[in-house]
């Protein structure tokens, strides 16, 4: 048994050190060496992620009814819920709006969709849903007003719309904020088109409601208000360019320097429904060269439009960009991005008549899909390993290291020294 003189030495020599440092702070200095502090890093990373489009057919209604007026959506998240929780911020285009059973339900050409929807959506690890899309108008006022208070019950960010019945032209759509690890970042989310719905919003609220991303004016503004807010990040995320094409447009190219020159650091594109691959753009914006990240379009993350119809269109991706912040000095740089390409798997479950969905990571090899994926037919094995091949063809990503900016490099080495030393 341990002495009582012993356990009292012990309690008071840690106190005793304590005071004495404190009454004589300058001998701190001369100690050190034998009483090392640690020294937080100055530098601080987060992990963002950003899928393609999330749209809901009448086919994928009819799939997560489970019974009359009831829908559960989680199935086809389940084998990249991992993935999708693995980031620190997770967004997603919400190319939808929700309803109700009163005022109904429907897929193509006018999208209103349950609200388990959303409660799968936030269970497979979204924070940040935009709703500037050519579906926003949909359900009219009722639809955007209904989306916007869905996602805020369940806790997801938005932006892209906005919900009441006034607003000052002036004000326009509030910048959406996020902090992660201490890093500001801006959002906004700006669309090409509305498909002609404008006539189911009321009165000006059509002009307020969302923003076009020519309206540069606005634009301008937006980032104007974000920066005076001390972003550290500007994202914009863009509905944009013609559908079904694997490349981007010419007005996409020129709608991306404009957005770069007015200062967006990062542009996630959506609409295309199919993939574009991910660049760097230089622009010259407040006086100074700046390389801005692209993604021209991040592709369908689930939506059945038929491969033999519209090929391409069952592929997506989850895009991973990472950033850090040296708080020393306030600069924010991107330091890498990747990417875990995905394919929506539509089949029949066995003795059922009603297609099922779900969105699978793609291998090379289909051996390798997630045990939580349902089980793929001879043929789905076939055109998942050819949707792995043609991913992987348009989405070289040897361009980044390559482009990676002299600055950035010199980071990336700084956040893989503080790494090796933990």
């Amino acid at each position: 048994m341990k002495s009582g003189h012993s356990e009292l030495c012990k309690a008071f020599i840690p106190a005793f050190l304590a005071l004495f440092f404190l009454l004589f702070p300058g001998l701190i200095t001369i100690f050190s060496p034998y009483f090392p502090v640690p020294v937080e890093s100055p530098i601080r990373s987060a992990s963002l992620a950003v899928t393609g489009d999330l749209m809901v057919h009448m086919a994928q209604i009819t799939d997560a009814e489970t019974a009359k007026g009831f829908y559960d959506f989680s199935e086809v998240f389940k084998p990249v819920k991992e993935v999708l929780s693995a980031s620190d911020l997770t967004m997603g285009n919400l190319e939808t709006t929700i309803s109700t059973a009163a005022e109904g339900y429907g897929g193509f050409p006018l999208f209103r969709s349950p609200e388990s929807y959303i409660t799968a959506l936030r269970q497979s690890g979204f924070d940040l849903l935009t709703t500037a899309n050519n579906h926003s108008f949909d359900g009219g006022d009722f639809g955007i007003d209904r989306t916007i208070e869905v996602l805020q019950n369940h806790g997801i960010a938005q932006t892209g719309t906005v919900s009441g019945n006034s607003q000052s032209d002036a004000e326009g759509i509030p910048p959406l904020f996020t902090e992660v690890n201490g890093i500001r970042i801006a959002h906004f989310a700006y669309t090409h088109s509305t498909n002609g719905n404008d006539w189911k919003i009321a009165g000006k609220g059509r002009e307020w409601k969302i923003t076009r991303v020519y309206e540069f004016d606005k634009i301008k503004s937006d980032f104007l208000r974000a920066q005076a807010a001390h972003a550290d990040l500007i994202i914009a995320h863009v509905h944009w360019g013609n559908e079904y094409e694997r490349q981007p447009c010419k007005e996409q190219k020129r709608l991306a320097r404009k957005l770069g020159e007015l200062g967006a650091d990062i542009i996630a594109g959506s609409h295309p429904h199919v993939l574009q691959p991910v660049e760097w753009i230089e622009v010259e914006s407040a006086g100074r060269k700046k390389k801005v990240l692209t993604a021209w379009s991040l592709g369908n993350f689930v939506a059945y439009m038929g491969h033999h119809f519209h090929p391409h269109s069952d592929t997506g991706m989850i895009w991973n960009i990472y950033i850090a912040k040296n708080f020393r000095n306030g600069t924010v740089r991107i330091t890498d991005t990747t990417y875990t390409p995905v394919w929506v798997h539509v089949y029949r479950k066995k003795n059922e008549e009603d297609l099922s969905f779900q969105i699978l990571p793609l291998y090379a090899d289909a051996s390798n899909i997630p045990s939580t994926a349902d089980a793929l037919s001879e043929s789905s094995k076939k055109r998942y390993e050819a949707a792995s091949k043609e991913t992987s063809a348009l989405m070289n990503r040897d361009w980044f290291h390559a482009e990676l900016p002299r600055t950035e490099k010199i980071l990336l080495s700084e956040i893989k020294q503080v790494r090796d030393s933990d």
